[in-house]
Order: C-alpha cells, then structure tokens, then sequence
C-alpha cells in the first residue's frame, strides 16, 4: 500500500489545477465583463477560442510524457518541473491586460493570455495526473488516490477563495477592484508553485518504483492525435468519456455565472460570497467517504450516476426560487444559510461523482492494455481534457450568452436588476444545468468493465 504521505504530497499538486480553475472559472468572466467592460458574448467566445486551441496542446503532452525515455526523474516528473515557474508567472498576468484597450484588443488580449496558461498548466497536470495512474495497482485504493489528488485541489481553491473574498478584495473600493484582482491572481500563483513544488519532491523517492514503459515510436503531432483518437473510440472508455465531458459543460457554464447569480440574484457581499465559497470546504470530507463507500458498496458507475444526481437534482431549484421571490431577502443572513446549505449537499455529490468517475480510468487503461498490449495512462487522460476543455469552453460561451440575453450590463447592480433579467439568468443556472448533469450521470450505465475488472472490484469489496 502506498505511504500516505506520499499520497498527500501527490495530491498537494492539485493545487496548481485548482489555482487555474479558481481564476478562470470565478473571477475572469467577472472581471473583464463587469470591471474591464468587455462584452459578455466576447468573453465567452473567448474562453471558448482558449479552451480549444489549448485542447491541442494535450495531445502533444500526453504523447512525450508516455514516450520519454526514463532517466532518474522518471517520465513524469521532468515535465512537471518544467512547468512550475513559467505557469506561476503567467497566471498573474491574466489581470495585468494594458491600459486602454479596444473592444478587440481586450479580446485578444484574454484570448492570448488565456492560451499560454492552460497550455502551461496541461505541461504540468496531464503527466501529474499519469502519475496517478501508477502509483498503485489496487482498485479501491485507486479511489483513494484520486479522492486525496481531488480533495487537495478543493482545499487549495478554497483557501485561494478565503484569502480573495475575505483579505483582499474587501480592502479594495470598487474602482480599485483591477488591483484587488491582481493581487488575488499572486495568491493564487504562490499556492500553485508550493502545489507543484511538493508533488514533485515528495514523489521523486518512489520514482524507480513507478512504470516505465518507454517506446520508441514516432513522436510526430500526427502520431499524437492519432493515438487520442485510437483511445477515444475504445468501446469501454466512450460511456465515462462522454459523462464527464457534458459535465463539464455544466460546470463551464454554472462556474462562469457564480459571481453574476451571487451578485445580482442572491445580493451577496463579498465576505458573504466567501463564505459561500467557504460551504464546499464543508462537502470535502463526507465526499471522499462517500466515493469510498460507493466504490466498496455500489461499484464505480453506479456510485458515481447516484451521487451525481443527488447533488444536482437538490441545487436546481434554489436560483429559480429566489429569482422569484420565495426566499428571503436579497443579501440577508437567512438566504445566506440555506444557499450555503444546498451548495456543501451539490458539491459532496459531485464531488463524489469526480472521485468515482476519475478513478474508473485507471481500470479502463487496464483493460485497454489487455486488448492492445499497450499502456496509455497519460493519453487516456489527454483525451479526456482534450474533449472537456472545449466542452468546458462550450459551457463558457453558453454563460456569456447568457449574461447577454439576461440583459446584465457593467452599470447593473442587485438592486436594480429587474425580475425578467433575474428570471431569465436563474432558468439558465437552475433547470437546464441540472438536466444536463442528470444526462451526462446516467450515460455512465452503458460502461461495462471486463471480467477482469469485476474480479478486482469483487476482491477489494
């Protein structure tokens, strides 16, 4: 069994993904919409040109880590050393864009910035995530492994959430918001660099015990996309593939209103907005145990539908309620509760569902190794982030359009939103979203392990 120490170092690497998905998914739509001025329609056609054209980059990444040959750093590690310092640096620069821009030139800007900090960040998580893979071979304590890489990358968003809406941007009046949001981007970049700096120290000691399954085939671009192709079409990986990748469509789309439904719908300041950010730190602990007990008691897919349709199916009516009026009053301590309450219930059943979902791979590129004779633990999940960010980036733009035809502008504040703009913004959020998510929890029914699969499940229950 693998040293939990080791487990927790590895897992402390999540911080660089959190810190990447904190920044882009609240604070960036926000912050070129409501204090740059750009138009929401091209903030998230930006997000989306982004996502795509950092789509292509995972491919690439996935094929050299697979591909490297293995020194005493193994073929893992060199990548995420590579990456540590240039993405820590480029992550604060997405809220320094140059003063005076067009419409156009602040678009290109986002779009540009955007690109060079997740094609850094897929440098360092697509082989951080191999890693995963091989750590250990035991099915269940795979779900550990991933519970403990997923509950480190919500603790470090969270805390990046604590330090922004409870120490920095209180201090700062609302036309000094740009350098609030600056300084929140160096937090969050000083959590990413101590994130990536322990995973790669505190793995380094098992890295000869780790597979090394080096090849010398070609490493062409074509040869890359080939091969995320050739593990896309696997008939057992499609059914989770296609789950996770309209969920992150949803998650595109519910993260990008956050800051828009908490200001305008809810009327939440900013120490409350923390604190709402402070519920799914209440969701990390029971999720895991969740994802455990589901993995033991359910099996992977089943577990994983179940606890995706929980948290979903609960949260989906609590925008449209108090869109029209049935909760308590806009910004009061009562409204504050009950959202706070439903939210730490969403986020332990869909993080459960991650935890679940994420720990299935690792089980599919075994039996994809039984069909082919090849293992492609880091193509496998370049696949997956090669679909999702464009998904995600999909869900982006649908937020964008969204804030668009709800009719939110710059000048808008929560007292003067009308009830056709909260309305329209709240059926987007609520309803839709949960109708998607409760697609993508049922797809997972149509993935059927192997015998081989169903006697390790069997063994470890």
């Amino acid at each position: 069994m693998l040293k939990t120490s080791t487990k927790t170092a590895y897992g402390i690497g999540q911080f660089a993904w959190a810190s990447k998905d904190v920044i882009f998914h609240y604070f960036v739509f926000f912050f070129y919409t409501q204090i740059m001025g750009l138009s929401a329609s091209l903030a998230g056609l930006a997000a989306l040109i982004a996502l795509v054209f950092d789509a292509l980059s995972d491919p690439i990444v996935a094929q050299l880590s697979d591909r490297f040959k293995a020194g005493k750093w193994g073929r893992r590690h060199p990548f995420m050393i590579a990456a540590s310092i240039p993405y820590s640096v480029a992550l604060v620069l997405i809220f320094m864009p140059p003063s005076d821009l067009s419409q156009m030139q602040l678009f290109a800007w986002l779009v540009v910035i955007s690109v060079v900090v997740r094609t850094l960040i897929t440098v360092f998580s697509v082989p951080h995530w191999s890693l995963g893979s091989e750590l250990s071979s035991d099915y269940n304590e795979r779900t550990a492994i991933t519970s403990y890489r997923n509950a480190y990358g919500y603790l470090g968003g969270i805390l990046i959430q604590v330090a922004a809406w409870y120490f920095i941007l209180p201090n700062f009046a609302p036309e000094e918001l740009a350098n609030g949001y600056q300084t929140v981007a160096i937090v969050a970049a000083l959590f990413a660099f101590i994130g990536m700096v322990t995973a790669i120290v505190g793995t380094r000691p098992i890295i000869s015990e780790l597979p090394q399954h080096h090849s010398g085939q070609s490493r062409s671009i074509i040869g890359a996309y080939k091969e995320i192709f050739q593990v896309m079409s696997f008939h057992r990986y499609r059914p989770l593939q296609l789950s996770l990748l309209i969920s992150a469509s949803v998650v595109g789309m519910t993260s990008t209103l956050v800051l828009h439904i908490n200001t305008y719908i809810y009327g939440f300041s900013a120490v409350q907005q923390g604190t709402f950010m402070l519920s799914v730190l209440i969701a990390i602990i029971p999720s895991v145990l969740l994802a455990k007990w589901g993995t033991k008691k359910l099996g992977k897919p089943i577990a994983a539908r179940n606890f995706y349709i929980l948290g979903s199916v609960i949260a989906a009516p609590m925008v449209v309620l108090a869109a029209y009026g049935f909760l308590p009053d806009k910004g009061s301590t009562a409204l504050l509760a009950i959202v706070c309450t439903v939210i730490a219930i969403n986020q332990t059943g869909y993080i459960a569902y991650i935890n679940t979902a994420h720990a299935m791979i690792p089980d599919i590129v075994d039996e994809y190794e039984q069909e082919y004779g090849e293992r492609r633990e880091a193509v496998f999940f370049a696949a997956l982030l090669f679909i999702g960010k464009v998904t995600f980036g999909i869900g982006t733009a649908l937020a964008g359009l969204a804030v668009q035809f709800s009719g939110i502008t710059p000048d808008t504040t929560a007292a003067s939103l009308t009830s056709e703009q909260a309305i329209r913004l709240a059926w987007v959020a609520g309803p839709a979203a949960c109708c998607l998510a409760v697609i993508s929890a049922m797809i997972l029914m149509y993935y059927r392990p192997t015998a081989a699969t169903e006697r390790k499940a069997s063994l470890a229950s």
